[in-house]
């Protein structure tokens, strides 16, 4: 009976470790497709304004993420990712400020 069990708890952690595999390859699919688009947009926006236009020199030296991911791991092993938007300001904080 037990071996019967344990069986069936192999057979459920199987399925779930594909089913998690299946949704990672989903994910990194989604990533690439991304990223790819973000240098197709940079391509395309380095053709319309000039080669010398979109670079480097358009950018501050020193930036901050608007958004940051942190990685945590929860119970059982698994990994616990959360979206934390830094920077965010109020319309009412934008603006020139009083001395």
């Amino acid at each position: 009976m037990a071996a019967l069990d344990l069986r069936a708890e192999l057979d459920s952690l199987l399925l779930q470790l594909l089913g998690d595999l299946e949704e990672l390859e989903g994910k990194r699919a989604v990533l690439n497709a991304r990223v790819e688009e973000g240098w197709l947009s940079l391509a395309k926006a380095r053709y319309a304004m000039g080669t010398k236009s979109v670079g480097p020199l358009q950018y501050a030296s020193h930036m901050e993420p608007q958004v940051c991911l942190q990685a945590s791991e929860a119970q059982e092993g698994l990994q616990k990712f959360k979206v934390v938007r830094s920077g965010v300001h109020a319309p009412e904080e934008v603006g020139p400020r009083e001395a």
